[in-house]
């Protein structure tokens, strides 16, 4: 696990409270890219890549994982979306091949590392792209 400092878990923590009780409207680009993120992944995580394409604001994540410099993970969400809608939902050996293969080239288990690692770097170069820590 990559370590991370006090000020980079408090700003990892805020998105995950924005996501449970909702972001302002105006809240800093980092911070609604993080939420986006994190709630994508989550759903990545607990349901594979598939599952989290039914996320509700899948540009959004899309675009966030795009500003954490996470290229291809955007284009391979890119790709999963197109090749879902695609498939006929009731041929279930498709399905299931394309979620095994989803899954496998997504690769949930490393991705918060990298997350960190983006967010860390984000973080030192555009520190305004985010809302000050109380």
């Amino acid at each position: 696990m990559t370590v991370i400092s006090d000020d980079h878990l408090a700003v990892w923590n805020r998105a995950c409270n924005a996501a449970a009780a909702g972001l302002a409207p105006d809240a800093p680009i980092g911070d609604r890219m993080l939420m986006h993120v994190l709630l994508f992944s989550g759903m990545a995580h607990n349901g594979g890549l598939l599952h989290a394409l039914e996320y509700e604001n899948l540009a959004e994540a899309v675009a966030g994982l795009r500003w954490f410099g996470q290229e291809h993970l955007a284009d391979l969400t890119v790709e999963f979306a197109r090749r879902l809608g695609d498939i006929d939902e009731n041929d279930l050996d498709a399905m299931e091949a394309l979620e095994h293969e989803a899954d496998s080239r997504y690769d949930a288990d490393t991705f918060d590392d990298r997350l960190t690692v983006a967010l860390q770097a984000r973080l030192a170069t555009e520190p305004q792209a985010f809302a000050r820590l109380a």
